[in-house]
This record gives structure tokens, sequence and C-alpha cells, in this order.
């Protein structure tokens, strides 16, 4: 039989435009996939960074006698003193970190983030911060920022000041007046392992915070007079309420009476 080259080369430009078509059509399923799975990365990622996920508003309340530690999504923990209440939403902003102290009394182990500042917001006032370790007590009428580790800026009104480890703050929002001093500042925070820590403070401010701690009402008798400072540095586990309570009488020189509504400083 003879040869027939025009049929030959016929059916092999079919194989090789069949092939050619199996390798178009091939890459177009691997084009189309790779776009889905671009435009699926591209989602995740514009939802992840760009939109912020709905926000969750927690208040954390403590009894007269518990603590709670809180861990922030930043990273940033927490510690509620007893009869205190904080509240902050969740997840945090992703431009500003921002907490409030409704009463009573906390430590903030903040969590550095340049971008993200750390703000704590309490009695009308507002501390700013980075990255720190510090104390916001607010049981009583005074307001008191004792700072730790790192930089705060403490800002009320036309008030401001910046604060250093070691230095607290003491401000008073009826007068609006402010004091500053030096103190064992890691000392202060040890009421998170269960001491009683008073550092330099007034027998009548001491007794203010512990009435606001047990949830009592506090009555000063003499308002006007000048009290001494008082250090105290005890273990609750070695000395009740009523124990510590006869101390400071002793130490203070007053009169102090005490029940299970009240305490009364004469």
């Amino acid at each position: 039989m003879e040869f027939d080259k025009k049929q030959a080369w016929q059916q092999i430009s079919q194989r090789i435009a069949h092939k050619t078509a199996q390798r178009r059509k091939r890459a177009r399923s691997l084009f189309a996939a790779a776009a889905i799975v671009c435009l699926s990365v591209g989602y995740i990622a514009y939802h992840s960074f760009f939109i912020q996920p709905p926000q969750q508003l927690i208040e954390v309340t403590t009894s007269g006698k518990e603590t709670k530690t809180i861990r922030l999504s930043d990273g940033s923990t927490l510690v509620l003193n007893t009869n205190s209440s904080l509240r902050y939403a969740e997840p945090l902003d992703k431009d500003l970190r921002k907490v409030e102290l409704l009463h009573g009394e906390a430590t903030f182990d903040i969590a550095k983030d340049a971008k993200r500042p750390f703000r704590v917001a309490v009695e009308q006032a507002e501390i700013e911060v980075l990255g720190t370790l510090f104390n916001v007590n607010a049981y009583s009428s005074k307001l008191a920022v004792t700072l730790a580790e790192g930089s705060i800026r403490f800002k009320k009104g036309t008030f401001q000041c910046m604060l250093v480890p070691g230095e607290r703050l003491s401000f008073d929002p009826a007068s609006q007046k402010a004091s500053r001093e030096q103190l064992d500042a890691l000392a202060v925070l040890d009421w998170r392992s269960g001491k009683w820590v008073f550092q330099q403070m007034p027998l009548d401010e001491v007794l203010a915070q512990l009435a606001a701690q047990y949830n009592l009402s506090f009555v000063n008798a003499r308002p006007d007079k000048p009290y001494p400072l008082i250090t105290i540095y005890q273990d609750k586990a070695g000395m009740s309420l009523p124990q510590l309570l006869a101390l400071l009488q002793r130490m203070g020189k007053s009169t102090i009476q005490f029940d299970q509504k009240s305490i009364l400083l004469k």
C-alpha cells in the first residue's frame, strides 16, 4: 500500500491540536483556582487587618472577699482588688487600648505596643501608658497612682504630670491638689499576694480605704484633725480586720469604733 503523506500529516496535526487544547484547558483551570485562592486570602487579610470584629463590653466586679486576674487580648494582665469593678471592651481597639476602673483598686501590667497606647480612665481622670507596671487606688475620695516600672502620664482637667518608677501621685479631685512622693512601689503591689500594705498614709485615709474594701461606711468625727502617717506591711492571714483596727488605734493614738456596717474615727 502506498504511504499517504497528506493523511499522515493531518493525523499528526490533529493530535497536536488536541494536546494543545488540553494544555490550555488545564492552564485555565489552574488560573481559575489560583484566582480563587488569591481572592480568599485577600478577603481573609482584609477582614483581619481592616475590619474590627464586633466588640463585647465586659464588666468585672469583685466582692469584699475576692480578687480577680484579668488577661486582655493584647497580653496585658490586670489584677482587681476586693470590692472593686472594672469595665473594658474585647477585643481591644486596633488603634487605642482602653479600660475604665469604676471603683476600687487594680494593678496593671501592660503589654508593650508602641502603635497602640493604653489608657486607664478613673474618676474622670486618665492615665496614658505604652507598656509598664503600675497601681491605681480609687477606694476613697483621693486618687492614688503608684508606678513600679516604665513611664505613665496622669491627666485630670488642666492638671497633668509624668511619673517615674518608685513614685506615688496622690490627687484630690475636690481641691484639685496633688502631691508626689517616693516609696517602695513594688511593695504597694503586694496586696495581690494577700497583704495589708500602707505606706506613709494618714490614718483617716487608711481607714477610708479599709471601709471601701469591705463595703462599710466610714465616718471621721474630726475631719480637720491632722492624723499621723501610717506604714503597715502585714499578711492578712495572720491579722483579721478587727486586729488591724486595734493596731491602727494604737499607732494613730486615736479612738476607732468598728461594727459590721461602719468604721468610726474619733
